[in-house]
Order: structure tokens, then C-alpha cells, then sequence
């Protein structure tokens, strides 16, 4: 009886053990399991301007994307105070915004190869969007052109021209309106209009924006990405509406640029000395060794609908 009692507290003591064992394993096997984050975690912010974005399909660190956003440069001497401390604030919401929509507004590229994107505001017109035409064709590059509905409508030879020179032709509103001072509805007649007015030339629709002015919001942003829109800014601003000085506008890309830069310039009104400048900062950049790429290429987002 004893040699019984003896015997099946011996095979007891076993088979815990052996559960014992087992519920280890499972837990060691399982640690990574129940360790996995989240796909739809939150970018990770590694400094003020830089967001780590997980990758969609892995929790491999290594193969995060770093995305960091510029801070926004150029200067003007014929700033006021008043105008140069509200363009700081503004530059600097505007960077905050970004962190925050990441995938729907861009003010740069995210690259380390020497890549950058020359944009032009608020034409076409028939003088100095001809120029620019002509300077990118002459050097054998392409931009991307942010033109307003109304003067699509005037110049739709200029428009298909940009076009037809392998040339993005993007949204800038109809009639250049400050979008964060209206509705919805209106916006959407905005980037309705200017559609209209672009596929009639080209028989494409713009799938990214520029609002005028740079002006937009957190709701604004979300009524363009409703819309299908991609939101473009800037990095580096010429100021070329400003101080229509050659060396400045030259001086303003030269000494920021940074791969992924997105350079602001324009091609409507008195724009002689912007024309001017463009060969020039061409030239340097190209010696600096950067190429110039259109948007689409450099944010990898579709141009058109």
C-alpha cells in the first residue's frame, strides 16, 4: 500500500512538472505574439521636426521611414516687422501641421538623394510662363505648375504648352481665394471649376492643390483630402514677389536647399527678375549636383485623378 502511495505521488510530482515546463514554452514561444504592436500606432516624433512612420507590413524597427520636415526658408528685406513675424508664425503652424498629416500635406520631399522640385504660383499668363517654359525646355527639366481656373480660361494655349513639355499642371483655386474664409461648398466649387478648366485642355483632373496664399487650417486640409486632393506647400519661398532682386531670389535657394526641397516661385505679373534668376539657380544647383524632378515623382503621390 505504501509502495502505491509512494508511486503515484512520484508520477503526480511528473506531470506537474512537465505542465509546469510546458506553460512555459508557450509563453516563451508567444512573447513576440503579444508584443506586437499595433499597425495603426501613432508616428513616432524623434526630434521637432522628424516622424519615425512604421512601415505597413512590419514591426521591424530597421524598417521604419524617417520623414522629417524642413523648417520653411527664404527671407525678404522689404518685409515690415509686422509682415516678417507673421510669416514666422505662419511658417511655423504650418510645419506643425504637417507632423500631423503627414500623408496629405507636404511642404518637402522625403529623400536623402539630391532631388528637388520647381513650382510656380498663379499663372498662366502670356509673359512670363512662356519664359519659364522656355528656360525648362532649354535645360531639359520639368516643373510643376500651380495655375488659377480664371486664367486657364484666358490662356489655354500656354497651359497646353506646359503640358505637352511633360509639365505638371496642378490646382491653385479658380479665383485665388483665401480658403480657410470659406465653406466647404465653396471650396469644393473652387477645385470643381479649375478641374473643369484643366480637362478641357489637357483631359486630366489635378489630384494635388496649392491653396493661395498658403493659407489653410486643420478643417481646410481635411475638405482638400475629402475632395482627393493632396496638399502641397513649400520649403524654401524665393520671396520673388517681394524683393525682386536677382541675388536674393538666387541667394534664397542656393544657400537652403536640401534634397526634397519643394522651391517656391511664380509666373504671373511683373516676374521679369524671377525669369532672370530661374537659369541661374538652375545652373548652380545642377553644379551643386541636384536634379529636378516634378511632384509627383518626389512625394510619390499621383498627379492626376
Amino acid at each position: 500500500m505504501k509502495k502505491s502511495i509512494i508511486l503515484i505521488t512520484i508520477i503526480s510530482s511528473i506531470v506537474f512538472a512537465l505542465g509546469f515546463i510546458g506553460v512555459q514554452l508557450y509563453l516563451t514561444n508567444n512573447k513576440n505574439v503579444s508584443e506586437k504592436p499595433s499597425k495603426n500606432q501613432q508616428p513616432e516624433i524623434t526630434d521637432s521636426n522628424t516622424i519615425t512612420i512604421p512601415e505597413q507590413d512590419t514591426d521591424i524597427k530597421e524598417n521604419k521611414i524617417t520623414k522629417t520636415v524642413y523648417p520653411i526658408l527664404g527671407q525678404s528685406n522689404k518685409l515690415s516687422q509686422k509682415e516678417k513675424a507673421n510669416m514666422d508664425v505662419w511658417r511655423s503652424n504650418i510645419v506643425e501641421l504637417t507632423k500631423k498629416n503627414i500623408d496629405t500635406l507636404f511642404v518637402n520631399g522625403f529623400t536623402n538623394e539630391k532631388k528637388v522640385c520647381l513650382t510656380f504660383d498663379d499663372g498662366p499668363d502670356l509673359v512670363s510662363t512662356p519664359k519659364a517654359l522656355n528656360i525648362l525646355k532649354e535645360n531639359n527639366i520639368k516643373a510643376s505648375f500651380f495655375f488659377v481656373g480664371q486664367s486657364i480660361k484666358l490662356y489655354p494655349n500656354v497651359v497646353r504648352e506646359t503640358f505637352n513639355n511633360g509639365n505638371l499642371v496642378l490646382s491653385h483655386s479658380y479665383s485665388h481665394p483665401e480658403f480657410t474664409k470659406l465653406r466647404e461648398e465653396n471650396i469644393n466649387t473652387q477645385l470643381q471649376m479649375t478641374e473643369n478648366e484643366i480637362y478641357k485642355i489637357i483631359e486630366k483632373r489635378p489630384a494635388i492643390v496649392r491653396p493661395p496664399f498658403g493659407d489653410i487650417n486643420q478643417a481646410t486640409i481635411g475638405m482638400l483630402s475629402k475632395a482627393n486632393y493632396k496638399t502641397v506647400l513649400w520649403s524654401i519661398d524665393t520671396l520673388d514677389w517681394s524683393q525682386k532682386e536677382k541675388d536674393n531670389i538666387v541667394n534664397n535657394v542656393v544657400n537652403n536647399v536640401r534634397p526634397g526641397e519643394i522651391i517656391l516661385m511664380h509666373t504671373a505679373g511683373d516676374k521679369n527678375t524671377s525669369m532672370d534668376a530661374l537659369p541661374v539657380i538652375i545652373t548652380k544647383l545642377k553644379e551643386m549636383g541636384y536634379t529636378f524632378v516634378t511632384l509627383d515623382d518626389l512625394l510619390k503621390v499621383n498627379a492626376y485623378k
